[in-house]
């Protein structure tokens, strides 16, 4: 139901839903995604997509690295 767990990296990515329905999460919070959505996510946001709907979730992805992007400052807990 999902390609992998939520993730991140360097590159700045678009993902858009082209048909099915689903739930993205952007840095732990989520939100539906249907056909004809569109997320980004910056460079470090941890994101991801889950099928959540009872037919195949098809959508395309368009990222990129920028050259240059720094790891972000590690918080203690």
């Amino acid at each position: 139901m999902e390609i992998h767990p939520p993730h991140q990296h360097t590159a700045e990515e678009f993902l858009y839903v082209i048909e099915g329905e689903g739930t993205w999460s952007i840095n732990g919070v989520e939100s539906k995604a249907k056909a004809g959505d569109m997320m980004y996510s910056k460079p470090w946001d941890l994101h991801g997509i889950t099928n959540t709907g009872d037919k195949t979730l098809r959508f395309f992805v368009m990222k990129w690295d920028n050259k240059g992007v720094e790891l972000p400052e590690l918080k203690e807990d």
